[in-house]
């Protein structure tokens, strides 16, 4: 699950352009966020991790 998180988020990585480190900081915090609380994992149940781990 992590190499692909990881391949998932070098693939976002190496399709934009940033101008500062900020920039990119921020991608990657706003991509994380997204894997927490909006993408449905299969082996949740269908639910987003954040939601599996509330209930």
């Amino acid at each position: 699950m992590i190499e692909r998180f990881n391949g998932r988020i070098s693939d976002v990585m190496a399709t934009r352009r940033y101008k500062s480190m900020e920039g990119s900081e921020q991608m990657f915090k706003c991509y994380c966020w997204l894997c927490d609380h909006g993408i449905q994992q299969k082996s949740l149940h269908r639910q987003p991790p954040i939601a599996a781990m509330k209930n």
